[in-house]
């Protein structure tokens, strides 16, 4: 009986060993340094699978030693990338096919599959009160020639008055929002997560979806790397993909710590945080990317002008699923 014991206690001793040895980079073997980026800091929908990745040790658990580098909008992290700083990170498909357009060699690398979250919106107490009624409104934008500009004026020209709007640059989000607030424009083309506060308070409300004039193939946020990175440590790369799709898996298995970090760490109240996680955090565990997607994004891209048609790479040269298997 005890020699019994003996082996079962054996068994289940190696049994752990093992599984640790399967989840954890092996004694003697150096972590890989990563610089890994994001756009934005305070983006609900990139931040909580950086703090994800660093609390539940995801990068460690691929072999990377990772230090977050967030900026403070896509044109600062691109300078970052094309000087070398920043080899991967998270972003979106158009700031990657832009960036890749002006020469800066990057290319997709993994899916979020998030929804596109934009909607026009008014205030609570507006006029406006379906899409039709957005006819000689003002919308408010953070800068001409951006996303939320394009995606205004996609919803406009699909409603059939595309002249009979008038697009005002506010200059950033704080400031659109505040026009918005002061009746200064009739309406604001932002995400539900910058959003949520003022929905929550019942102090503005969407009366557009923007995915609903868009094709249903789309991408939107993004895993990227530099070319010459991806060839000189593929296994990194596959790391971080893999590192940041189990943090994906996390958070949306894991809904009250998700809550809690976005009060905590975003500053959202318990109603706004409620909302952007049952309303607006969804992701795709796979990481794999939609040719048609990438293809429908570029052609919008450059319909409205966001690239000149003639320098947009080919389109395989813009996308790689060979970090998602």
């Amino acid at each position: 009986m005890k020699k019994y014991c003996l082996i079962s206690w054996f068994i289940v001793s190696l049994a752990f060993i093992l599984g640790s040895l399967a989840t954890y980079p092996r004694a003697g073997f150096a972590l890989e340094k990563l610089k890994f980026a994001t756009s934005l800091k305070k983006a609900v929908h990139q931040g909580l699978l950086i703090l994800a990745a660093e609390e539940k040790g995801f990068w460690r658990k691929n072999g990377l030693d990772t230090e977050w580098v967030p900026f403070r909008g896509g044109a600062a992290m691109v300078r970052a990338i094309a000087a070398r700083s920043i080899n991967i990170g998270l972003s979106s498909a158009g700031t990657e096919i832009r960036s890749a357009t002006r020469g800066v060699p990057v290319i997709i690398i993994a899916n979020m599959k998030t929804p596109n979250n934009f909607f026009i919106w008014v205030r609570a107490d507006s006029r406006i009160r379906k899409p039709k009624d957005l006819r000689g409104a003002k919308i408010g934008i953070t800068r001409f020639g951006g996303v939320a500009d394009a995606y205004g004026r996609v919803v406009t020209k699909a409603l059939g008055f595309p002249r009979n709007v008038t697009f005002v640059a506010a200059g950033g989000i704080a400031p659109s929002l505040a026009a918005l607030q002061s009746g200064a424009v009739d309406a604001v083309v932002n995400t539900n997560f910058v959003m949520a506060p003022l929905k929550v308070r019942e102090k503005a409300r969407e009366v557009v979806a923007v995915r609903d004039f868009f094709p249903k193939e789309w991408v939107n946020d993004t895993i990227f790397g530099r070319k010459d990175f991806l060839k000189k440590k593929p296994s990194v790369a596959r790391g971080a993909v893999r590192a940041i799709l189990q943090s994906a898996g996390f958070v949306m298995k894991n809904r009250r710590w998700s809550l809690e970090k976005m009060e905590s760490f975003f500053k959202y109240s318990d109603t706004a945080a409620r909302f952007v996680y049952d309303q607006a955090l969804h992701y795709g565990t796979d990481g794999k990317i939609d040719r048609r997607g990438i293809e429908n994004v570029k052609t919008f891209m450059v319909d409205f002008g966001i690239v000149p048609k003639g320098k947009v790479p080919p389109l395989d040269d813009l996308y790689t699923n060979e970090f998602t298997g």
